[in-house]
């Protein structure tokens, strides 16, 4: 399930990304829906079991989440709105927090968004902030994704060990990926002023790229950028950037097309029936 669920994830953040063509995207989340209903409610949402079990209830939630079950972005926000409510007292299950927190963000709005900053700027554990910053990493909101970019600049804000990591969130992410490409170029010799030549983080900030690009002018967008700067410190990845790209490419160049066609007759009605749901 796991690895299907990862799989079928690359396929749909390529297929989100074609901005012509949102029914083919709509679709292939409405069959990973009719795929994960069942085990949506084996799963539940008591944090117990064994690890495999709460890690699977985890990963089913989240991608349930993700791509729009509608009980369980409710029962979701639900949890959030409780800890919210509670000032953050009422904690949530551990196991479930990346879900509560990123789906709470991504489908709420401002007020959800400040409080999960609020909890990231008063939290002292390492973990905590990590799942904090993904959540808010997830929103809507263009300007808070805007907002977060430029807090990574202020280490008063965001520490600079985490800055690299909520700019690589942000880029999985179909609001901010291409604005933290733009916000790496603009900034790219800040970061190299702050991190040095020899620091991994700059290989890290060159892949940022590679989580969401997928046409051939994205392509020599990024080319052209790699050429122009100094990217001695990142070298490789730049050129794994470069292979990555080329090969979401190729991938969407060869497959959309069969895809399409496989999801369309997939939903077509059997003769004289009707019509699968388009509402899960």
């Amino acid at each position: 399930m796991v690895t299907a669920l990862d799989g079928l994830g690359y396929i749909t953040k390529l297929l989100e990304t074609e901005t012509d063509d949102k029914d083919l995207y709509n679709n292939m989340k409405l069959f990973i829906l009719e795929l994960l209903e069942e085990t949506i409610g084996e799963v539940g949402w008591e944090d117990q079991g064994d690890q495999l079990t709460k890690f699977l209830r985890s990963t089913v939630l989240g991608a349930a989440c993700e791509y729009g079950h509608q009980q369980s972005t409710q029962q979701a926000h639900a949890l959030f709105v409780k800890w919210m409510q509670s000032g953050g007292t009422q904690k949530v299950s551990p196991n479930l927090k990346n879900v509560v927190y990123r789906s709470g963000v991504q489908h709420g709005g401002k007020a959800e968004w400040d409080f999960c900053w609020e909890q990231y700027a008063s939290a002292t554990v390492a973990a905590e902030k990590r799942k904090l910053l993904y959540a808010l990493a997830h929103t809507r909101d263009e300007g808070l994704v805007e907002k977060l970019l430029r807090y990574t600049l202020d280490s008063t804000k965001i520490r600079s060990q985490d800055t690299v990591r909520t700019i690589t969130y942000i880029s999985q992410t179909s609001v901010g990926y291409q604005k933290a490409w733009n916000f790496v170029k603009s900034n790219w010799q800040t970061f190299l002023d702050r991190y040095g030549s020899g620091s991994f983080n700059m290989a890290e900030l060159a892949k940022v790229p590679s989580h969401r690009f997928s046409t051939r002018k994205q392509l020599e967008e990024v080319r052209a950028f790699f050429q122009s700067h100094d990217i001695s410190a990142a070298a490789r990845a730049a050129r794994q950037t470069i292979e990555t790209i080329q090969a979401n490419i190729y991938w969407l160049e060869k497959n959309k097309a069969k895809v399409k066609t496989w999801i369309k007759n997939y939903f077509l009605p059997p003769e004289g029936g009707k019509a699968r749901s388009s509402q899960i």
